[in-house]
This record gives structure tokens, sequence and C-alpha cells, in this order.
């Protein structure tokens, strides 16, 4: 009991950290307009690679700093925490509804559909995830919509094995077999009985996952085959920013600790709500 406590406890005191930072993060994509002050590619010339204010040269007028072309690195970072928004939560609702269905139809039914799905996880897990988004990249083009479609369709396997996993389970569970008695439909007994006790994990491993989709996104950004330039990300601007890091380390090193801190933020409170969600924490307790 009391190390089901201890862990609560200590997730608790992380995911307010967590959450504070999230919430910050939510609160600055959605009213980046208004909160930066500077256009997303407003460019100053005579300020180009300004240091932050802290620094010798620095001015408060771009507190931190600008990059090699005059552009305010906070209104960028700010219009950037946008993209990164969108692409956490939108790819991962693509992989969660995939998922999801093919680990439900693959736990039900069984036998040869349950042997296809499978062996289709598998070729999916042969091959290194980013490998696999560059090639899918490549051919689609680079734009936020791709690089959504391309995180969402690769990203789908984990979902896949755990929601697979509570299905078998879940199909010789008493209600299930007393459903199938009443005579209920295969589709009925999926959507109305195995799919509400298993979507709650799916969710918190959605919470999980968001932070691999944000890591992705400025991944493929970085490497030039993701978001494109004309659009501020924070991968964009550590790519931009690489050729000028032993001179104007802010361009590089800012936009990475605001990656870091949002995903280490997002696992805080997504390893509080498991936590929470865990029925042998909640009867521990």
């Amino acid at each position: 009991m009391f190390k089901g406590l201890s862990v609560l406890k200590k997730s608790t005191l992380t995911a307010k950290i967590g959450l504070v930072v999230v919430v910050l993060w939510i609160i600055c994509a959605i009213f980046a307009p208004l909160l930066a002050p500077y256009g997303m590619d407003e460019k100053d010339i005579a300020m180009r690679l300004t240091p932050p204010c802290w620094e010798d040269g620095g001015t408060i007028e771009h507190i931190l700093g600008t990059d090699e072309m005059g552009r305010d690195i906070l209104s960028r970072l700010l219009y950037g925490s946008r993209v990164s928004l969108i692409v956490g939560i939108m790819a991962v609702v693509v992989s969660l509804i995939i998922g999801t269905a093919l680990g439900l139809i693959s736990g039900y039914f069984g036998g040869k559909v349950d042997t296809v799905i499978m062996r289709l996880v598998d070729v999916m897990l042969a091959f290194p995830f980013i490998f696999m988004a560059l090639c899918l990249m490549a051919v689609l083009g680079s734009s936020l919509t791709n690089v959504i479609i391309v995180l969402g369709i690769t990203g789908w396997v984990p979902y896949t094995r755990t929601i697979r996993a509570q299905t078998l389970s879940l199909r010789e569970r008493e209600f299930v077999i007393a459903a199938h008695t009443e005579g209920c439909s295969h589709w009925r007994i999926i959507f109305k009985h195995i799919l509400p006790n298993v979507i709650d994990n799916a969710i918190v491993q959605g919470t999980l996952e968001m932070a691999g989709a944000i890591l992705s996104e400025a991944s493929l950004t970085f490497l030039g085959l993701g978001v494109p330039p004309s659009i501020a990300t924070w991968g964009g601007m550590v790519a931009t920013g690489r050729q000028y890091i032993f001179n104007a380390w802010w361009l590089t090193a800012i936009p990475g600790l605001f990656i870091f801190l949002v995903c280490l933020s997002i696992n805080f409170v997504g390893d509080w709500i498991r936590d929470v969600r865990d029925p042998r924490l909640r009867g521990s307790d």
C-alpha cells in the first residue's frame, strides 16, 4: 500500500511542474499573435544576431535576441509553439484511431486476422522510424499536413500492441460472453463492451506519445523534410542556427531548451495520468 502511495505522491509533484509548463505552452500557442512582440517574419537587419538581453550587447527590445535575419527569437518561439501543439495533438489522434481500431480487430477476432495485423506490426518495427518517416516525407513533400499524416500513419504500432493485449483478455470475460449469449453482433460487442474498457489506456499512451510526435516533427524539420522554412518551428530554428553555434549560441540553445522542457513536461503529466489510472495503484490506496 505504501509503495503505491509513494509512487502517486512522486508523480503528483512532478506532474504539477509539468502541468504548469504544458498549460503555459498551450496558452502561448493559442495567443501567439497577441503575445509576440514582433511578427513571425518581421526583419531588422540592423539588429541581426543581437544576443539575449542578459548578454553583452543585448537589448530589452529583443529579450531572447535575434537571428541571422534580425527576426525576434521570442516571437518566433511563440509562433513555433503553435506548430508543435498542432502536430503533437493531430498526429497522436491519427495514430490513436488507427492503432486502437487495428488492436481491437486483431485481439477480438484472432486467427488469420490477428496474424496479418501482427505481421504488419512486425514489418513496421523492422524499419527504423526516422528512416520510414524520411522516405514518406521525401515522396509527399514538405508541409505541415504531410508531417501530421506521416507521423500519424507511422506511430500506430504501440497502440495496436497495447489494445490487442487488453482485448485478448477482455474477450474472455463474463460480460463479453454474456453479450454473445444474448445475440449481440461482433461490432456491437467491440464498440459497446470492449472499447470503453480500453480507451482510457489508449488515451494515456497517447499523452506519452505526444512528446515523441513533437520531437519527430522537430527532427524532420531539422533535416529539411518537415515543415517548410516559411513557417516558424522550433526544429527549423535549431537547424537554421547550427551554422552560427560558435558565435550565436542562442539560435540553437534556446529553441532546443524549449523542445526539451515541453517534451519533459508532457512526459511528467503522462506518467502521472498513467499512475492515477492504474487500477493496481488505485486498489492499493
